[in-house]
């Protein structure tokens, strides 16, 4: 929870590395043609090295924004000598084979994200105007993938790739997703502005290779963004702004510029160090929000359970809303048989948290409450949201078992026994061996 929070997975935490390390590397003061033999072959070493890191642990994108971000600094500095046409060309089908490379190294993985891609269009296709809200993509994607698999083969290679999925793996196609064509090309208009003005501003002396350090650091945040979700992590966020801080405050207005004064670089300014110190602030009540959670479970786990719903509680009533948290608050009801008010509190986490197991405890709470038609509902949403999960299948067809509805009740049976198994278990083996046996009493 707190990983997930502070640097993300592997993927993410290779974008956090890629980008600190040029940050350390190219923000030195000397220069390539300053430097003797030994400071040469020391420099490729480090720039090996660091990209050796980042192979080893599979994260494409941090690999592709280091790449950016080390050409970029290159390109402005002169950092290495330039290449002839010849050379030149070969570096860049070697860059090519590289990234080709990647992609082919977690070849199941790349599958899994054109399906998101895929799906991810259909909520752009219904909301492309206006957008889907923001910070709503989490929420309506694995709804839509449940759409999806309900129309298409649940048994296909295809399916076995699909996941709960919080996250479209391009970040700037996700704004577009939750903001809409309006409202992103306003930003884009607000940017390309800030952009230009920095661009009228001039370097200081002193601070050269600290300007373009930090601009190749965030230049690799920005690609490594194309292709996984760095700017939902939090120490990538705020990574970000200090190297858009150190841009800032290594440039200097210049005098009489059309547009651009020192007014308008020191609201810049002003205005990064104030992001940095509200993400602090909301850093500081994510953190207690979800250490208060923590606290909360280990009290259900030891046995406290009244301590622990009266945790819950004051956490459900916080303004900042954490759908994972309500889940985990509802299904603590669940468990004492406090139904009405489980069900209240899964419908509120459905409005921000979307998965297979909160459809599947939805479906549990319905059911038992005698709400079948809507039970019904819930336990094939979440069987159709993430399809590969065997687990989802069984409980569905324990449904129809219960009702006495035959017909239902065969076809999931068989569609258990058909299903691909994604990662071999004996949990697995003994649902087939399970619902083998069902089948043959049903028929």
């Amino acid at each position: 929870m707190f990983n997930q929070f502070i640097y993300g997975n592997q993927s993410t935490l290779c974008i956090l590395i890629a980008s600190l390390s040029l940050l350390g590397v190219t923000a030195k003061k000397s220069s390539w043609k300053n430097s003797n033999l030994f400071a040469k072959v020391f420099l490729i070493f480090i720039y090996t090295s660091f990209f050796g890191v980042l192979l080893f642990t599979k994260g494409r994108a941090g690999c592709l924004g280091f790449i950016a971000g080390f050409f970029y600094f290159n390109w402005q500095t002169g950092a290495i000598p330039k290449l002839s046409k010849r050379y030149s060309t070969v570096l860049l089908v070697l860059t090519f084979l590289i990234i080709a490379s990647l992609f082919w190294l977690k070849r199941d993985s790349s599958l899994g994200r054109l399906l998101v891609y895929k799906v991810s269009i259909n909520i752009f296709k219904d909301n492309w105007l206006c957008g889907a809200g923001l910070s709503n993509f989490p929420v309506k994607y694995n709804l839509y993938q449940a759409k999806y698999f309900s129309q298409n083969n649940i048994n296909s290679k295809e399916a076995l790739l699909a996941d709960n999925t919080f996250y479209a793996f391009n970040d700037v196609w996700q704004l577009v997703i939750e903001i809409g064509i309006i409202r992103f090309l306003l930003l884009l208009i607000l940017l390309l502005f800030i952009v230009k003005a920095i661009k009228l501003c001039t370097i200081k002396v002193s601070k050269t290779h600290l300007f373009y350090g930090a601009s190749s650091a965030l230049l690799c945040v920005v690609v490594a963004s194309l292709f996984s979700y760095p700017f939902h992590i939090f120490s990538i966020r705020l990574l970000s702004l200090i190297y858009l801080t150190i841009i800032l405050f290594s440039l200097k207005a210049p005098n009489n510029a059309f547009g651009v004064n020192k007014w308008a670089l020191t609201i810049l300014r002003a205005l990064s160090l104030a992001g940095i110190f509200f993400l602090f602030v909301y850093a500081g009540i994510r953190l207690s929000l979800l250490t208060r959670a923590k606290a909360a479970f280990n009290l259900s786990q030891a046995g406290y359970k009244t301590k622990a719903l009266r945790v819950y509680s004051s956490l459900d009533n916080c303004f900042m809303k954490d759908g994972a948290i309500m889940f985990t608050y509802a299904k603590q009801l669940y468990n004492i048989n406090k139904l009405q008010q489980a069900k209240q509190v899964i419908t509120k986490a459905k409005k921000y948290y979307t998965d297979n197991e909160v459809y599947k405890l939805s479906a549990s709470i319905e059911s038992e409450l005698g709400n079948l038609k809507e039970a019904e509902r819930d336990f094939k949403t979440a069987v159709y949201m993430v399809p590969n999960r065997m687990r989802s299948r069984y409980e569905l067809l324990q449904f129809y078992l219960a009702k006495k509805d035959t017909s239902n009740a065969v076809f999931w049976a068989k569609s258990i026994l058909d299903m691909p198994v994604k990662i071999p278990s004996d949990i697995t083996s003994n649902i087939k061996l399970q619902t083998r046996n069902m089948l043959k009493n049903l028929q």
